[in-house]
């Protein structure tokens, strides 16, 4: 309290950078020497991005973001460009556990950016973002149709196969829609679900969809099934315990073997006996 002013300027002069008004300086100077506008803000933003991701520390910004207690205003404008968009996205993937970054990726998906969200890690910390990004993904397939299942399911498989949680989600909003259309499930949904099944290495998604099949009601039929999917391979005893099965006069429905893995197997052993 007993400083001098002209010390305390001095001082404050000497530590000051300027940096935001450097790079002003510096894209003025690019303007004037004929650099196109979109190239200078490539040049700009591409830098920035290069220091946020150097020197952010998620333990401060999340400090900063609590003591404050609202949604930073620069924030808010952020999320309206798609650059800051991307600059957390990948963020929160190197940073899942930031409460700044995963509050940032909610406003992302409350603006309607949700279909711009492709990584696991980035949906699944929170079920309402997941679930946007669902309801987007389905819808676009569903009015899509083939073209789009072939050139998007991958990406949307990746997000889905994050964790046990997103998938056995997935399936169940898939049966639950299903089972609300109509008394039969929709073949778009129901390819869907098999589209899953296929891409699943670990057989997880077959056995819950064989459960949200109600197979378990038919525990013989239950049991050959995990034990062909366990085993990846068909035995004559399961073909014929199966043809007995579904030989009787009161069956269980047809769609608990509607499997395609257990048809790829059926297949194989058909057409290549030596496998």
């Amino acid at each position: 309290s007993d400083g001098q002013p002209e010390e305390v300027v001095q001082r404050l002069s000497e530590g000051y950078v300027g940096l935001a008004q450097a790079t002003n300086v510096l894209v003025r100077w690019l303007d004037a020497a004929g650099v196109e506008s979109d190239e200078i803000d490539i040049i700009a933003y591409g830098h920035l991005k290069e220091l946020i991701r150097k020197h952010f520390d998620p333990r401060k910004a999340d400090s900063i973001f609590v003591d404050s207690g609202a949604t930073p205003t620069l924030l808010e404008k952020m999320i309206s460009h798609q650059t800051w968009r991307e600059l957390f996205y990948e963020l929160s993937e190197q940073y899942p556990d930031c409460v700044l970054l995963n509050f940032a990726i909610k406003l992302i998906s409350d603006a309607g950016y949700q279909s711009e969200i492709t990584s696991g890690t980035t949906a699944s910390h929170q079920i309402d973002v997941f679930s946007r990004l669902l309801k987007t993904s389905l819808t676009k397939f569903l009015e899509g149709g083939e073209k789009t299942i072939q050139t998007h399911f991958a990406e949307f498989a990746k997000v889905v196969f994050y964790s046990q949680h997103t998938l056995l989600y997935t399936e169940a909003v898939l049966h639950a829609f299903a089972s609300e259309s109509s008394s039969h499930r929709p073949p778009a949904l129901r390819r869907l679900t098999q589209e899953l099944q296929l891409q699943d290495k670990s057989t997880g998604a077959t056995k819950i969809g064989m459960l949200m099949d109600d197979s378990f009601r038919f525990p013989r039929v239950y049991s050959i099934l995990l034990s062909i999917l366990s085993r990846n391979a068909l035995t004559p005893g399961d073909i014929v315990v199966l043809h007995e099965v579904f030989s009787k006069p009161d069956p269980p429905p047809v769609e608990i073997v509607r499997v395609p893995r257990l048809f790829d197997l059926l297949v194989d052993g058909l057409f290549k006996p030596a496998t």
